[in-house]
């Protein structure tokens, strides 16, 4: 089994030293790119901003700055009563510079930050507090009592 095997790390080694393939100037060109990407760390996230805060939701924005290619966006966020919560994520889509952060609670004050990964690399853009609109109860008790 030994000396199958050897056999056959040699006739591949031989087979690929032998090939005629070389790769064009524009393969080339396209891999340098590749490499002078892989190698820049991503702007950090700019000008972060919430809007359209409602009762249980905020949406958050950001801009990339220079950033030629972000791999993916995750925007952080946790409560700030009492002791800081632990952060949750959700992610966004990658194209967009925008994101709805749901399911939060009435009433509350929110910290969120961006973070964006270009080829394996992260850059966080600084923190911003939102809170979240108070549901009107004493609204809904009045409407409830005239119905009666």
């Amino acid at each position: 089994m030994a000396n199958k095997v050897l056999s056959l790390s040699l006739s591949l080694l031989f087979i690929t030293s032998l090939s005629p393939y070389k790769p064009s100037a524009s393969a080339k060109a396209q891999q340098n790119v590749c490499d002078r990407l892989s190698f820049v760390d991503p702007d950090k996230p700019t000008s972060i901003e919430v809007a359209g805060i409602t009762n249980t939701s905020v949406t958050v924005s950001w801009s990339i700055g220079e950033t030629q290619v972000v791999n993916a966006t995750t925007v952080y966020y946790r409560t700030t009563s009492g002791t800081n919560g632990e952060w949750e994520t959700t992610s966004a889509r990658t194209a967009v510079t925008t994101h709805e952060v749901t399911r939060l609670q009435p009433g509350t004050e929110y910290e969120f930050h961006v973070e964006i990964d270009s080829f394996g690399k992260t850059s966080k853009s600084d923190n911003i507090n939102a809170t979240t609109g108070m549901i009107n109860y004493h609204l809904l008790f009045l409407a409830t009592t005239f119905r009666l």
